[in-house]
Formats: structure tokens, sequence, C-alpha cells
């Protein structure tokens, strides 16, 4: 029962934000709105995490002002609407996503640009529609993993959108790590962090019943030290962002992340 209230007050927020996104691209277009989408679809990722009671911190400070590629580990299903709900980003999704009912059209209302690994032509397109997302003034968040590790561990990156940024004078790549801080009002351990992962070989409607029934959760975007991209081809750039993401897993874990540094 808790699983369907939780599962309605998620579908009333994602539409409500969802069908608004929509018709605000399809008045103006998107080319013209890029940034004021960004922060409805900001707006809207907050508005999920009240309606899911979770809450979000930021450890760190977000730089501004610089062409921007974000990189993130990502754990779980969860993960677009807890970094939406603090930053004002554009989002790098798989192309399969656009084929999905409700979240393909949604997803390309709000920006989402998608990648296709099995087409070379259409990754240099991405890399292209990337590097314009970061010109009008909009960081480009990418899963480097290429899926969801669906573990307490950092998958291998690929490198394929650090191409977007390689050798830019000017332009850094942010690295943020997602720590779950508690799960349910209680400190959180490798056990009880699996209720927020999406394994392989877990189907989606069996992994969103596992997340949903999750009654409160705290989450904390712990962000790295920015690298700049002027001295560094993709593939080093790759290496150095998930070694720092390393960093920032290792300490949190050892230093059971005090989150000395909140910013609601």
């Amino acid at each position: 029962m808790f699983q369907i209230i939780q599962f309605i007050r998620f579908c009333r927020a994602f539409l409500w934000h969802g069908i608004k996104i929509y018709f605000v691209s399809k008045r103006r277009g998107e080319e013209e709105n890029v940034l004021r989408i960004a922060k409805l679809q900001s707006c809207g990722g907050a508005a999920i995490c009240r309606a899911l009671n979770i809450s979000v911190y930021v450890n760190g400070r977000l730089p501004s002002g610089k062409p921007m590629l974000i990189v993130s580990n990502h754990p779980g299903i969860l993960d677009p609407w807890i970094l939406s709900s603090r930053l004002v980003v554009s989002f790098v999704a798989k192309i399969e996503m656009s084929r999905w009912p409700v979240f393909g059209p949604i997803g390309r209302a709000c920006g989402l640009l998608f990648a296709d690994r099995e087409n070379r032509m259409r990754t240099s397109d991405l890399i292209g529609r990337i590097q314009d997302r970061m010109r009008d003034g909009v960081a480009v968040l990418v899963f480097p993993e290429g899926t969801t590790s669906g573990q307490d561990k950092v998958l291998p990156f690929k490198s394929g959108a650090f191409a977007a940024v390689e050798k830019m004078p000017g332009a850094i790549v942010l690295p943020i790590y997602m720590w779950v801080e508690r799960i349910e009002g209680e400190d959180s351990n490798e056990a009880t962090r699996k209720k927020i992962f999406w394994p392989r070989g877990m189907s989606l409607i069996k992994n969103a019943n596992q997340v949903l029934a999750i009654k409160s959760l705290d989450m904390e975007i712990l962000v790295g030290a920015p690298i700049e991209t002027d001295k560094y081809d993709r593939k080093e750039l790759a290496v150095i962002a998930q070694n720092k993401i390393e960093t920032l897993e290792n300490v949190t874990r050892q230093n059971s992340s005090p989150l000395a540094s909140r910013l609601r």
C-alpha cells in the first residue's frame, strides 16, 4: 500500500512538472530556452524528491561561469532526480530512453541529450550538441559508467563524452560523488544501500517497487576539485575524473560522511 501511495505522489510531481516543461519547450523552442528549461527541470527534480521524502545536501562549492562537463557515479534509478534537485544541468542519457512511453517525450522536452554508442556519426553529433549546450550557459551532466552500477562501487568510465571538452581552453570537468547518508533515519551501511541500487538483471518495475518502499532517504552530493581540460585528451580526462571520484568515495567511507559543508 505504501508503494502505491509513493507511486501516486511521484506521478503527480513528475507529470505536473514534465507537462509544464513540455509546453514551454514547444511554445518557445529548445534552442532559445535551454537555461529556463534546465531551471524548470531542477524545480521538477526538487518536487519529486519532496514527494518521495528525499533530502539532498551538497558538500562543496559548485563553480560557475565556465563551460562545464559534470561527471557522476550512477548507482540507481533515482540519480537524475536527486542530482537535478540541486543542479541546473542538461543530462546525457542512453538513446533507448527516447523510446520509452511518457519518459521519452518529457525527456526530449527537458533537453536530454541522447547518446547512441553504437553509431559513430551520432556520437560525433552528440559531442557538438554538448558543446552547444555549454555555450548556451548550461552545464552538461553525464554518467561515464554508461549504465547504473547497481553496486557499492564505481564502474570503469567510458571516455566518449569527454571528447566534448578535451584540450578545450577555459572549460572544466567537475567530478561529483553521490553518497547514501541515511535510509529511514538510520546511517546507511552496505546492506541498506542496496535498496536504492539498480543492478543488472533486475527489471525496471521490480527496482521501482523496491525504491518506492523506502520511507525516507538522505543523500549527499560531494563536489570534487575541478579539472582544467586544456592539457588533456578524452581518455586522460576519463582516468583523472574516475580517480577523483574514487577518492571522494574512499574519503567518504573513512570519515562516515560528516556533512560538514551542508548547503540546503
